[in-house]
């Protein structure tokens, strides 16, 4: 039993996987059944053919010895009895033939031996009942027995009895059985080979289709079949792959989805209604230090702050269980404790029944979001306050360009009464002393104009550091560490000095009182890095100078530090300071294209860090000027200026300096005064900014009557900011109001000169 179940299980295994094990086993099993019922039944037929044969052949055989033996047994003739079975003997299987009396004696047989006998069998004694007719006594697969009646004139005269055999015919029929299993064994196994390839051509498409769901299942690129097949196959297979292609479609679109989520920049978290996390991303850990393990399982207002605040965390809840997006601002805590600022978004996740089973939250850290938006508050609020100084400026350098034209009038007047000559001398120092304030302001401001030119810094800063040093009470310990690195710079001299020695003053000031007071001073190159350009959003990688003025005074209160570089704040005492040392460093290093940062802690001292950035040196130099007054030689020189006082005073500064002057009070008027007399006037020295017509557009118009015209613009304004967006020739000079008497005599000088 056990040898038959193992195949049996194995049979029944392929049956129940394979459709094409199915289709041969159903193909051969069927081919078998009709071949063995067929072969059966012919085999049948040919059997019960074959023995109604033999026991037609046998009673021919009786009746023609029965007729041929009537005239023997009547002359009671044994021997030609015995000639007529002898003719009879050579019949195939015959086993005996008899001729018997009418009560059953053999008078002739074929046996010898049987002459003379009577049979006491019972068949043979029912021969003596029988009717005289032919009769088969016996008929089975292995002998036929018959009798048939010997008469004479219609009166029984006795009986021929023959008997055979079926030995013959039953070793044809086994041949024929043997042949015929053999036909059936080929024809099954050729019917088997036909199944297979019927099987196999049938089911070679629903394997393919197999491959295919096979390879989809597991991700792979699949081979397509001919899918314009009309059959059931082809309308399978058409249909199976638009389910493959949504299938993979669906799935593209869920790995690209996962794959956004895994690696989004924000915090994002899924949890289910009752608030249990469910899945954080990456960045949710990095944010706040809780990693998946950590989070998962819990709630999530055990990982937040916002959930101390009830009525927030009412509000949250009121949004999102209604079905609907809450958003806003909260302070959130990290693993460390550390809170920060985060915009967070909690949206519902529905399911197809519009019912809300997840939440998925969003979180952003805001920390550097409001560190900017603090610096476009402070750069909005300078702007603003520029504006203010911008504007303010120009009328105030008007007002002193009139004041200072004049003094300088005056003291030419009075100048053989020394006593009033030197204080109008100190009226004029304070009116440029004024002019430096504004220009300091608008250098905050980033408005002021500046002279840019190279400046091999590490020379300077030595010798500007040697300059102060002097300024330094001797009981304040001074440090200095100062590279020996080349590092040339594009600023204005002025300024940087300006800025150094404001920083040194503070330093100065601040170490007051302290036992130990010592002020470092240090320059180095500083190479910026990805992390450095990320916090500064205005530097570009590359190298700058970084200077640092360190003190280890009373420090700045954390609460001051915003407001450090505004102009007029200041925490010193009264007389002690203006508020605009820092402002000025501040606009200054800003025109630079550079920045000054602050780092303080009250009561341990303040460190001031300037970066500047670096240059390729060049040859370009600058020329300076000394303060001898330069005349004219009778020279007609048109002044144009909206401004009454200032153009009258400069008429008669320039008349005492030996020029003819002409007047024009805006651009229109220089226009038509320039037609009137442009073969007089040998220079042209106007004001920028007037009502109708600016000073630059007029001086185009008259450059197309006469191209070559000479000109000088002077101004209140910020040159940058008056010609921003102008495209204006380096052959204009600009001078900026108030300017000294020398200073102009001299320009004007080498404009008729040059």
């Amino acid at each position: 039993m056990t040898l038959l179940r193992n195949p049996l299980n194995l049979v029944i295994n392929r049956w129940n996987s394979s459709i094409r094990y199915q289709m041969i086993l159903s193909f051969t099993f069927v081919t078998l059944a009709v071949v063995l019922i067929s072969s059966f039944a012919l085999y049948s037929y040919q059997r019960d053919f074959l023995y109604t044969q033999s026991v037609n052949s046998t009673i021919s055989l009786a009746k023609t010895l029965s007729f041929s033996s009537s005239s023997w047994v009547v002359a009671n003739d044994v021997v030609g009895l015995q000639e007529v079975l002898q003719g009879a003997a050579t019949s195939e299987d015959l086993k005996f033939a008899l001729v018997l009396s009418p009560r059953g004696k053999v008078i002739a047989s074929t046996k010898p031996e049987y002459i003379g006998h009577s049979f006491d069998d019972s068949l043979s004694l029912n021969i003596l009942s029988l009717e005289p007719t032919t009769h088969i006594l016996l008929n089975t697969s292995n002998l036929i027995d018959v009798v048939v009646p010997v008469q004479a004139n219609k009166r029984l005269v006795g009986w021929v009895r023959v008997e055979r055999t079926r030995e013959t015919l039953n070793k044809n029929l086994t041949d024929v059985a043997i042949a015929g299993i053999a036909i059936a064994i080929l024809l099954i196994l050729i019917i088997s080979m036909l199944a297979s390839f019927l099987a196999r051509r049938l089911t070679s498409g629903i394997s393919r289709l197999l491959n295919v769901a096979t390879d989809a299942e597991q991700g792979k690129d699949f081979l397509r079949i001919d899918t314009n097949r009309k059959d059931e196959l082809g309308v399978l297979a058409h249909h199976l792959y638009q389910a493959f292609d949504t299938i993979n479609a669906e799935k593209k679109e869920r790995n690209k989805l996962s794959q956004a989520v895994q690696q989004a920049g924000e915090s994002i978290l899924i949890t289910n209604r009752e608030g249990v996390i469910e899945y954080v991303n990456p960045a949710f850990t990095s944010l706040t230090g809780y990693d998946a393990a950590q989070a998962i399982g819990k709630k999530a207002k055990h990982l937040d702050s916002s959930s101390k605040d009830k009525q927030l965390r009412e509000e949250i809840e009121r949004t999102i269980l209604s079905g609907h997006t809450w958003q806003g601002k909260a302070m959130d805590r990290k693993q460390s404790g550390e809170f920060y600022p985060s915009m967070m978004t909690i949206s519902p996740i529905k399911n197809d029944l519009d019912e809300t089973t997840h939440f998925v939250v969003f979180h952003q850290d805001l920390s550097q979001f409001q560190a900017l938006e603090e610096q476009f508050h402070q750069a909005q609020k300078m702007e603003s306050l520029g504006t203010l100084v911008g504007g303010i400026a120009h009328d105030f350098n008007n007002a002193l360009a009139g004041i200072t034209g004049n003094i300088y009038l005056a003291k030419k007047s009075v100048a053989e009464m020394p006593d009033v000559v030197n204080k109008l001398a100190n009226v004029e120092k304070l009116s440029f002393r004024a002019s430096d304030m504004i220009r300091q302001l608008l250098t905050f401001a980033r408005k002021g104009q500046i002279d840019l030119n190279e400046i091999p810094l590490t020379p300077f800063v030595k010798e500007t550091f040697k300059f102060l040093r002097a300024s330094i009470p001797e009981n304040i310990k001074m440090t200095q560490s100062i590279t020996n690195d080349s590092m040339i710079i594009n600023g204005d001299a002025t300024q940087l000095h300006q800025v150094v020695m404001n920083l040194i003053n503070n330093a100065r000031d601040a170490v007051e009182g302290a036992s130990n007071p010592e002020i470092k001073f240090i320059l180095e190159k500083f190479d910026t890095d990805d992390a450095f350009v990320r916090i500064h959003d205005d530097f570009n990688t590359g190298s700058y100078a970084h200077l640092i003025v360190k003190d280890n005074g009373c420090g700045i209160p954390s609460a001051n530090l915003e407001h450090l570089f505004e102009p007029f704040y200041t925490t010193k005492e009264v007389n002690k300071g203006t508020g605009l040392g820092l402002a000025m460093a501040f606009g200054a290093i800003s025109s630079h294209k550079g920045i000054i940062e602050v780092e303080s802690e009250e009561g341990k001292g303040s460190s001031f860090h300037v970066y500047l950035p670096l240059i390729e040196s060049s040859t370009k130099v600058s020329a300076a000027s000394n303060g001898e007054i330069l005349e004219g030689c009778g020279e007609t020189i048109l002044i144009v200026d909206d401004n009454n006082t200032a153009r009258e005073s400069n008429k008669e500064i320039l008349t005492s300096l030996n020029y003819k002057v002409i007047e024009a009070s805006d651009g229109l008027d220089a226009i038509d005064t320039f037609k009137r007399h442009q073969n007089k006037i040998m220079l042209i020295v106007s004001d920028l900014v007037m009502p109708r017509l600016g000073g630059l557009d007029a001086i185009r118009q008259i450059e197309n009557v006469q191209p070559d015209v000479k000109v000088i613009f002077v101004t209140g304004y910020d040159k940058d900011e008056v010609l921003k967006g102008e495209d204006y020739s380096d052959k204009y000079i600009i001078l900026s109001k108030p300017c000294s008497v020398e200073r102009l005599s001299q320009t004007i000088r080498n404009q008729l000169d040059s």
